[in-house]
């Protein structure tokens, strides 16, 4: 009951679940006084922010984290599509990514090079689309292991798509940010 205050927590929108709900239920029983703002978007645009001052701590998604960076997970990036689709398969290679997506350049990049064409079916900026598109078996898209919604799964067996490699989740936190609530957070 001592603690009171505003938190500005930004994270990437594919590492909100599944523990962020957790981690909020959690720090809301042990400091009820303190209000988190949680904000997700890309992680670009939160260490643009971060940078700014705009957040307390944010989480991204990146191969690699800045010195003010601390790498906490590593992930799997994999291919993901409809349950028993066969979108994989086709040629060109039909991707469902929105506009600002980390995870674009690095498929685009690695079907370039593994010399399998490859084209955009979506646009914009809505990931409920980029769901959607690939849960319909219309195209295939990129997830993190851990973070693939039910409507899609992995494309496994034998399939010809390149691996994708690892990417890391990183915890940047502001000089500021001190004290058993901070240590609180940072540790959940």
């Amino acid at each position: 009951a001592g603690f009171e205050g505003e938190l500005r927590l930004g994270v990437p929108h594919d590492i909100v679940y599944p523990q962020f709900p957790r981690i909020l239920k959690e720090m809301a029983l042990d400091f009820p006084r303190v209000r988190i703002n949680l904000v997700a978007c890309y992680t670009a645009t939160l260490k643009e922010e971060f940078g700014q001052g705009r957040f307390d701590a944010i989480m991204t998604t990146e191969m690699h984290p800045s010195e003010r960076g601390e790498r906490i997970a590593s992930r799997k990036l994999q291919w993901v599509g409809a349950p028993g689709g066969q979108a994989w398969t086709h040629r060109p290679l039909r991707l469902a990514f929105v506009e600002r997506c980390f995870f674009r350049a690095f498929a685009q990049n690695a079907l370039t090079d593994a010399g399998i064409p490859w084209e955009l079916a979506v646009g914009g900026q809505s990931e409920q689309i980029e769901t959607a598109i690939a849960a319909a078996d219309l195209a295939v898209t990129v997830r993190m292991d851990g973070a693939v919604s039910e409507l899609l799964q992995p494309i496994g067996g034998s399939n010809t798509l390149p691996d994708l490699g690892d990417l890391s989740i990183c915890l940047y936190t502001a000089e500021t940010l001190k004290g058993p609530v901070a240590n609180r957070l940072t540790g959940l």
